[in-house]
């Protein structure tokens, strides 16, 4: 394989990267370079970029629509925990529903 592609698709995969929430980059972001640079050892640079820039669409916004969920929650619990209960509709209840929660 050429290295040339593959550093510049690496050196924008990692700029990319930096489009995360911050506390999801500290804890993943060195771990999916290495994937992908390790990605590009078995296949072509255009279709492990390929797969890289479906995944960064999807989970780029996802992760930082949970991390405005958390947000919102730790918010939550602070100015209404002490006046709703748990499972009544007021604030979250503190069950992880995933993306269905959001619409």
């Amino acid at each position: 394989m050429n290295a040339d592609p593959e550093r510049g698709f690496l050196r924008a995969y990692g700029a990319l990267v930096a489009l995360y929430p911050r506390e999801f980059r500290d804890e993943y972001g060195a771990d999916m370079v290495q994937l992908a640079r390790d990605a590009c050892r078995d296949d072509p640079t255009w279709l492990v970029a390929g797969r890289v820039l479906v995944d960064l669409a999807v989970s780029i916004p996802t992760q930082h629509l949970l991390a405005l969920a958390a947000a919102a929650d730790a918010s939550s619990h602070h100015n209404t925990a002490h006046n709703h209960p748990p499972g009544t509709g007021h604030g979250y209840d503190g069950r992880n529903r995933g993306m269905g929660a959001l619409r």
